[in-house]
Order: structure tokens, then C-alpha cells, then sequence
């Protein structure tokens, strides 16, 4: 019999604990450095801003809690703000009324040039008719 050696096909040295452990320590630190630098900027920005706040706010505040209203042009404010001076749901649903209206009767763009509108149904059946109109080729 030879004293031949089997082949080794696993990993022959170990595990490097204190190598595994440096790696750790030194992302550790990285991450609480940039974390640190981070939170500075943050807290360098918020100071920052509350000194550009303070300087401006009291000449351009206009005190809106009392019986002024605002300057014009007065727009309508969006459900539950603080500048709602009316209901606006009454006026969407006229104008989406009117909207329909347009959209489904007749009725002039321009009398003088002769243009009318038609009912949007009708002018879609029109287009499937007709076709698209397209310019001449060159």
C-alpha cells in the first residue's frame, strides 16, 4: 500500500476573529460619524432657517385671524383651510353643470365668424364618419 494522502478540498486555516472584529468596529464608526455629521448639518440648517424666519416673518405677516380678508385676488380655498371664506361644492357643482351643458347642446363660439359648437356625441360620430381632418402631403 502507498502512503498516498487524500486531497483537501476544504478551507485549511481559520477563521481570523480579530480581523472580522476590526472590519465590524471600523464600519461601526463610520456609521456613527456620518450619522454625527448628518445630525450637525441638520441642527447648522434648522438654525440657519429660524434666523432667515425670524428676520422676514414680521414684515411680511399679515394677520389673518381678525376681520380682514385677504388682498385680492381672493381664491377659493381648498375644504377645511384656514382661508375658506365659502363653501366650494356649491360652485363645482354648477360649473361641472355647465361644463355639461356645454358638452351636450348647441350653442355659438362665434356669431359674427359663423362658429358653433355641437353636442360632444355628435362630433365624435362626425369623426368616425368624416375621419380625422389631415393636411396635404408635400
Amino acid at each position: 500500500m502507498s502512503s498516498h494522502q487524500p486531497e483537501k478540498n476544504y478551507e485549511q486555516a481559520d477563521l481570523q476573529v480579530k480581523r472580522v472584529v476590526g472590519a465590524g468596529l471600523i464600519l461601526a464608526l463610520a456609521t456613527a460619524a456620518s450619522f454625527g455629521l448628518m445630525y450637525g448639518a441638520y441642527q447648522l440648517f434648522e438654525k440657519r432657517e429660524q434666523a432667515t424666519d425670524a428676520a422676514t416673518l414680521p414684515a411680511t405677516r399679515v394677520a389673518m385671524d381678525g376681520p380682514q380678508r385677504p388682498p385680492e385676488p381672493i381664491l377659493q380655498g381648498s375644504p377645511g383651510s384656514r382661508f375658506e371664506l365659502r363653501d366650494p361644492l356649491p360652485e363645482m357643482i354648477e360649473m361641472h353643470e355647465q361644463e355639461a351643458q356645454r358638452l351636450g347642446g348647441y350653442g355659438w363660439v362665434d356669431r359674427s365668424a359663423g362658429q358653433a359648437h355641437i353636442p360632444i356625441i355628435e362630433a365624435k360620430k362626425l369623426v368616425l364618419q368624416r375621419g380625422l381632418p389631415s393636411r396635404e402631403q408635400p
